[in-house]
């Protein structure tokens, strides 16, 4: 490393410091600089313009998994060299209009939420995201009730989400059914629920599902005995048990009872925590990354880092973060998580399961979330179809 590269670092973490960062954030931030400027060493010559590019270029280049921290570090850094931010602006409640009414409505929102059972993060996000969508509909900030429909609901995605991916939208446009739904209980005369879905977010294709093949490459993939036993254990809780990948992380050793063969879910999206039997492939995987891989630690959560900050509690972005890097390395690139619970759900119906427990075992409040997860078995149907009448194919 040269000086100038040292003096670079050393200035990034000055500021940090200075703005109120945290000290591991601090450090984090800086090895992705480090990083950034070991590939890019002719960058601290270049101009606003150059440097954006560069740094286009390396958070778009192949990298071993989905870095939140790199991509924030190196915009963090371009910002404070030329005073100009790069990236689309996060939009936020505050750049809406907002007024008493609009407000009313949202707590009115909130107050409903609450009584359902979800949780105080849950309820944000749904506020947060109405309130947006009131504000952007009523910039006067005067809410008109009849103006507050379907359409004017899908204008809003199309308009100030449209740099979302479709699955990213959906959930957007979910929070803002909540709002409506609460319309049409007040008013019978509006049509119930939100039932728009533009064609290209697919809503008329079925869900995909992880297969048997695609999972088992994923669990052999070759990584360090360490990692990949901890991903093995948490890749078998979610797709043997229907875990959420943030229950996963949330789990301690005192929710796991080996002897009884149980596992204490706490709430995640719902208030509500259950208790699940503990199934057997899952369990025989998380007693041998406790027993031989998990790393010493003060710590009761069970899946903890390896390397920095080695011992530490893993985060939700980590997890998720490390599991997609070993779809990747089994080649499968299109993964995500709850594919993984998705295939628990129709494991369980498949197998005679009735769909109220599969809800009960997911965590579902009603059995209509639980529809959702469950992808119907093509091949099933043709084996057990009828030959039409009169067909002489033979």
């Amino acid at each position: 490393m040269d000086d100038a590269t040292k003096l670079e670092l050393a200035r990034f973490e000055g500021r940090l410091d200075e703005m109120g960062f945290h000290p591991k954030t601090v450090s984090s931030y800086s090895r992705k600089l480090r990083e950034f400027l070991a590939a890019y060493p002719r960058v601290l010559d270049a101009d606003e313009a150059e440097s954006a590019e560069a740094i286009d270029a390396f958070m778009g280049g192949a990298v071993a998994y989905d870095d939140h921290t790199r991509d924030a570090s190196l915009r963090k850094w371009h910002w404070m060299r030329f005073g100009t931010r790069i990236g689309r602006k996060r939009l936020r409640a505050a750049d809406f209009a907002t007024s008493p009414q609009i407000c009313a409505e949202v707590a009115r929102l909130r107050k409903r939420l609450e009584s359902d059972g979800l949780t105080p993060a849950v309820v944000d996000a749904h506020c947060s995201v109405v309130g947006m969508f009131l504000g952007w509909l009523f910039p006067d900030g005067v809410v008109v009730k009849e103006s507050i429909d379907e359409a004017s609901a899908l204008g809003f995605i199309k308009s100030e989400k449209s740099h979302l991916k479709p699955t990213s939208a959906k959930v957007e446009a979910t929070r803002i059914a909540r709002y409506l739904r609460l319309l049409s209980e007040e008013d019978p005369s509006r049509r119930r629920g939100l039932p728009f879905a533009p064609a290209c977010w697919g809503a008329s294709t079925l869900p995909r599902m992880i297969g048997e093949g695609e999972l088992g490459s994923i669990l052999s993939a070759q990584t360090t005995p360490e990692v990949g036993s901890r991903n093995r254990a948490a890749l078998l809780l979610m797709a043997n048990m229907g875990l959420r990948c943030c229950e996963v992380v949330a789990l301690t050793l005192d929710d796991v009872d080996f002897r009884n063969g149980t596992v204490s879910v706490a709430a995640a999206k719902c208030q509500d925590a259950r208790m699940l039997p503990l199934e057997e492939g899952a369990g025989a995987a998380l007693a041998d990354y406790i027993r031989h891989h998990r790393p010493k630690s003060a710590s009761r959560a069970i899946f903890l880092r390896n390397k920095s900050h080695r011992g530490e509690p893993m985060s939700l972005p980590q997890m998720r973060s490390s599991l997609r890097y070993q779809a990747r390395l089994a080649g499968v690139g299109d993964f995500g998580t709850h594919m993984l619970r998705r295939r628990a759900a129709t494991s369980m119906v498949a197998a005679g399961t009735p769909v109220k427990v599969v809800a009960d075992v997911l965590g579902h409040a009603e059995v209509q979330t639980t529809n959702a997860y469950l992808r119907v078995d093509l091949e099933g149907l043709r084996a057990v179809a009828a030959e039409w009448p009169g067909d002489s194919r033979g």
